[in-house]
């Protein structure tokens, strides 16, 4: 079943808009460049609502491996931009595999997973999962690499684990998710 990006409320947009202002020119290892941080900076205003929608309180810790803190439990936002407002199942999440540029893996409890229109006027949070899911267990994400044509048509940036967006665990679940980790966690 396909889905569509909803329009970004004003006062969402603002925040996001706020944010990239004293945000500009920091991109911290970026595969684009800089070029999907005001993009990004919407998905992480789109996962902070939502959660705090959820009684759950946000921290933004703006840092290279995680974007939010809540309860103690370490989320990194991963938003891509795209073309119109359809997402088509077949679309891909993507987590980039930093161990072949020499780097490490990105530190986080958890991934968010967004898209954003190029126009910064339509967004959602199409779902989210477990770093172990994403880099641990062999089948369930596929790894592709730096050149491969994406859907898009255009190459790979980098190397990426990719995952279609209608096989991620839906975003309701991760309230709860977040509370069961923060009473279980060390």
């Amino acid at each position: 079943m396909d889905k569509h990006l909803h329009p970004i409320p004003a006062d969402l947009a603002d925040e996001a808009q706020s944010l990239w202002q004293s945000n500009a020119g920091v991109y911290r290892g970026s595969i684009t460049g800089g070029e999907g941080l005001q993009a990004g900076l919407i998905g992480e205003v789109l996962v902070m609502e939502q959660l705090r929608r959820h009684g759950l309180s946000v921290e933004r810790t703006g840092g290279p491996d995680n974007d939010l803190l809540v309860l103690g439990c370490r989320i990194e936002v991963k938003t891509t931009r795209q073309t119109g407002t359809l997402v088509r199942p077949d679309y891909h999440a993507h987590v980039e595999d930093r161990s072949h540029r020499g780097l490490k893996q990105q530190e986080c409890d958890a991934f968010v997973f967004c898209r954003v229109s190029y126009d910064h006027r339509h967004g959602a949070i199409l779902g989210w999962d477990l770093p172990f899911n994403i880099t641990g267990r062999k089948g369930r994400w596929a790894l592709q690499r730096a050149g491969e044509v994406m859907g898009s048509g255009k190459p790979a940036p980098a190397d990426n684990w990719v995952l279609p967006v209608s096989r991620l665990p839906s975003v309701i679940l991760l309230p709860d998710y977040i509370r069961h980790w923060h009473k279980s966690a060390p």
